[in-house]
Formats: structure tokens, sequence, C-alpha cells
């Protein structure tokens, strides 16, 4: 049975995505922040379908936490056959963790820094498929820095940036690494919690925008493809893969958020 590992698994994506994969008999570790919450969504599936799954902490903001985890799933569940980078957030205000802004690390720095230290236990044909945004066309593919100081901050701005650094970072791995099928997944907008920005219009937004937005369950239709292509660096949507589109696109920054990282 082949390991995948899905990040931010409680979440909307994150438990479709789950119970899609252990129907098409994979066995997911959940790499979640609070383990209770993971427990109850097991519970809540038939005992054929708990015995696939399997829970392990994991804060992508955490350096410390991140190395734990991955010795565990070295010594636990080693070879990997695919990572599904899903944990992310918007921060509807600024906060620093680690010398980072809270929304550039989370959705960057932290699952990048994964990715590297995981790249060695992932098998030769696996995968590693990383949840990107149309948002990042709210943001430039040549910036020279994509994380916001305090007076910079912008919950969307920092949002897109910060989906882009990501792009730009897996465009890189799946030319540095070709025999994985490293891919972005765009699922178009999704009806998640990450849409609401504890402001007074959240109530307006959910009456008019959600009826609108696409079902995780579709997203997660969306992210399974991607694990299972047999292509490379390319961008899964609603429709298939694409090439990435050219304003997503720029070499130098590329490489240089690579080499951050590396």
């Amino acid at each position: 049975m082949k390991n995948v590992i899905v990040t931010g698994a409680t979440g909307a994506i994150g438990w479709a995505t789950t119970q899609k994969l252990i129907e098409k008999d994979y066995q997911v570790i959940m790499a979640v922040r609070k383990v209770e919450r993971a427990e109850k969504l097991i519970a809540s599936l038939p005992a054929e379908q708990r015995r696939k799954l399997f829970i392990e902490k994991l804060n992508v903001t955490d350096e410390d936490a991140m190395e734990i985890f991955v010795q565990r799933i070295r010594d636990k569940y080693s070879p990997i056959y695919a990572l599904v980078n899903n944990a992310g957030t918007l921060q509807s205000k600024y906060h620093s963790k680690n010398g980072y802004e809270l929304t550039y690390l989370t959705n960057f720095i932290g699952p990048a820094n994964l990715t590297r230290m995981l790249i060695p236990m992932i098998d030769p044909n696996g995968a590693v498929v990383s949840l990107l945004s149309l948002f990042a066309n709210w943001s430039s593919a040549s910036k020279s820095d994509y994380e916001a100081t305090q007076r910079q901050f912008s919950p969307i701005r920092c949002y897109a940036d910060s989906k882009m650094a990501m792009t730009l970072y897996m465009q890189k791995m799946a030319q540095l690494f070709p025999q994985l099928h490293i891919n972005g997944v765009d699922p178009g907008i999704v009806n998640t919690p990450i849409l609401k920005m504890d402001r007074w219009f959240d109530p307006i937004v959910s009456i008019l925008f959600r009826p609108f937005c696409r079902k995780p369950s579709r997203a997660a239709d969306i992210v399974v493809s991607a694990i299972e292509s047999d292509t490379t660096g390319k961008l899964y949507r609603a429709k298939g893969p694409v090439d990435y589109p050219r304003k997503w696109q720029n070499e130098a920054t590329a490489q240089r958020l690579y080499g951050r990282i590396h």
C-alpha cells in the first residue's frame, strides 16, 4: 500500500483529499496541528477505512517540530509515495513567528523546507503536490521579496505573494528532480474557512459568495489527479493539467527562492 502525507489534513480540502485517497486504497499519514480533531474525524469512518489512516503531529511553522516529524516518517513510513503540501493560512492581521510574517511562513517557508527534508524519502516514481492559488495573479513573478513588513501588510496581497513564492519554488523543484512528478494544484475558489477574514463583511460574503464556490471534494479530485499523473512541472486545474501561466514564471526568481531554502 502506498503512503501519502497530507499536511493540514483536518482542513476542508485536506480532509476531502484524505478520504478520496483511502477510497483509492492509499495509506494516508495525516500531518496535523490538532491531533484531537483528526481523531474525531477518523472516528466517523468505517473500520476498514480507519486502518488506512495514521496521525502525526506537525506544525509547518515550527522548524524543530518539522525535524521531529521527518524523523518519525523516516522511522515508521519510509518510503513515501507522495507529499501533499495542503496546509495554509490567510492571516487577517500581521503576525510574526521565528522572524517571518506568518502567512509567508505557513504558505511558503514551512512547506518548502518540509519538501526539502522529505525529498530523499519519496519513491523514485512518486509525487510532490502543492496547493497553489489563482490569487497569485495579484502578485508578480519577479518580485525581489515576497515577505511583507508590518507596515506593508495587506491580507490578500501577503497571501498572493506567499502562493507565488511557492509556485516558483515548485517549478524549480520540477526542473531539478525530473524523476518525480512535481505539480501544483490551483483548485479555484473553494468553500473553506480560509475565506473568513474576521471582518464585519464576513456574513455578507457567506451569503453572496460561498454558494458559488467549489466544493472541497471537487478540489480533492484535482489533487488526486495531480498525485496520480505521469507529468511533472504542470499546474492542475478543474479541466486538467496546463503549463504554468507565463506571468507565473520567472527563472531567476525561482532560482533565488530555491537557493533560500536549499
